[in-house]
């Protein structure tokens, strides 16, 4: 026996009638985003009467679509008995409450009002909290209360963004500075939500006189929608559901990885705004040089990279000349690979401007590939590890004239994994013009390297 599913697509084939052909395609559609391992089921109508009160489809259509592939079904299996099946849909069809996309769509547009508050504005923190809320659909308002510098957090170039907008101040504690410690967490959930409930429609912003944490998922979803994601991908992302897209609730989750839900985030992220700038690698062309390459992007017309960074780690090399001089070079770590960072949307526009000095990587090798997108933090364990060599940090070598001395106490320099670390050199031995120091940080733990002696070492003596 053919399958129903079959036996519908050969009905649509040969369907003349526009409204049966509708309610059957619509019912395909349906079918090839459900999980529902039953070909036809309880749950799997009831998340096609979801579908199309999601899309926007009226009670009375949804009722005759419905009845439509009743009879389809009965035609199918010749069971009398199948209205127990497709009762309780049809139940829920008439009452399901479709969303209110105009408020939605409204509210998307006017993102980039948020976007423009800047420090010196006294709702700043609150705006900022709002568009983590966002883009962290499956945050609530105890994690941002409770949210600090270092916290493990979803890799999101938006909300790195805003954690990055954050850091005013290298000892600050907490990233939004709500009173944490002069008021309770309860206290500091209400004021921030009155807080919300004031500014954003004071920005424009219309939440039909009621403001909550749902409010700001359901803003979620209708970007998620309009970034494509399935509603059993929404459904499988999202914790809550809110009272704006109740018939999610019908919706039979997909089956999502952490990697899944992760890359379905930044989507809708990139839909309400794509302006986070993120970190990409070139290859300089032989001979090219940073210089050269800030000359090209300086030319550019206009300001499309006016908030362009570079990071091109380099070390200071010491070598003798022919007279014995020390002679000082900086030499990049990792020669013509040049890192930077910029908005996604402007890396086209670089590589037009500056196209014949250097090219960017892509996931893969083809002219259409994506460039290849490094993960802020994985950057910036990449930089801890070799150094945050830019303009406010840099590496201080010190130069000794004789090796340190055994049991003498010493601190490891170099901005590295061990930077600052403090210990006793417990042993140096010389080998063919190097020495080599083993510095005990611990009773188990010790740090050992070589090094030349005409190089600097990273090692600064403590007076006692």
């Amino acid at each position: 026996m053919v399958s129903f599913l079959a036996f519908v697509e050969n009905r649509v084939a040969g369907s003349s009638d526009k409204s049966l052909h509708s309610a059957l395609t619509s019912f395909l559609d349906a079918r090839a985003q459900t999980h529902d391992t039953d070909v036809v089921s309880e749950n799997g109508l009831k998340a096609w009467v979801a579908e199309m009160a999601l899309s926007g489809l009226a009670a009375a259509t949804r009722k005759k679509y419905l009845s439509a592939v009743h009879s389809i079904y009965n035609e199918w299996s010749g069971d009398a008995d199948s209205n127990e099946l497709f009762k309780p849909a049809l139940e829920i069809a008439s009452g399901m409450t479709a969303r209110d996309a105009d408020r939605a769509e409204a509210n998307l547009a006017l993102i980039p009002r948020l976007l423009n508050v800047g420090p010196a504005a006294g709702y700043y923190d609150t705006v900022n909290v709002f568009l983590y809320l966002l883009y962290d659909v499956r945050a609530d308002i105890d994690d941002v209360i409770s949210l600090k510098f270092g916290t493990p957090m979803p890799d999101i170039p938006q909300l790195n963004d805003i954690i990055d907008r954050m850091q005013s101040s290298r000892r600050k504690k907490y990233v939004f500075g709500l009173g944490q410690g002069k008021k309770r967490d309860g206290r500091i959930a209400l004021d921030l939500l009155r807080d919300m409930s004031a500014t954003l429609p004071m920005l424009g912003f219309d939440f039909a006189g009621e403001f909550s944490r749902d409010r700001v998922t359901a803003l979620w979803i209708t970007a998620a929608r309009k970034a494509g994601v399935t509603s059993s991908e929404i459904r499988a992302t999202i914790s809550d559901i809110p009272a704006e897209y109740a018939p999610l609730r019908h919706i039979i989750p997909a089956p999502l990885t952490d990697a899944a839900r992760l890359d379905i985030m930044r989507r809708v992220a990139d839909t309400i705004h794509d302006g986070a700038p993120r970190w990409f690698v070139m290859r300089m062309r032989r001979t090219t040089t940073l210089d050269d390459i800030k000359r090209a992007v300086s030319d550019a017309p206009g300001h499309l990279f006016d908030n362009i960074s570079f990071y091109y780690p380099t070390r200071a090399v010491v070598t003798l000349d022919k007279q014995g001089k020390k002679i000082t070079e900086e030499k990049p770590y990792l020669p013509g690979i040049l890192f930077f960072r910029l908005r996604k949307d402007r890396v086209a526009h670089l590589f037009r401007q500056i196209g014949h000095l250097a090219w960017c990587y892509r996931q893969t090798n083809t002219p259409e590939s994506p460039y290849c997108v490094i993960p802020t933090p994985q950057m910036k364990e990449f930089q801890r590890q070799v150094g945050s060599f830019t303009s406010d940090i840099s590496m201080q070598l010190v130069s000794l004239d004789t090796p340190l001395s055994l049991d003498s106490k010493a601190r490891i320099s170099g901005k590295g994994m061990l930077d600052s670390q403090v210990g006793i050199i417990r042993s140096v031995s010389n080998h063919n013009g190097t020495r080599t120091y083993t510095l005990a940080l611990s009773g188990s733990d010790f740090a050992t390297w070589t090094v030349a002696d005409i190089e600097e070492v990273y090692l600064t003596p403590i007076p006692d």
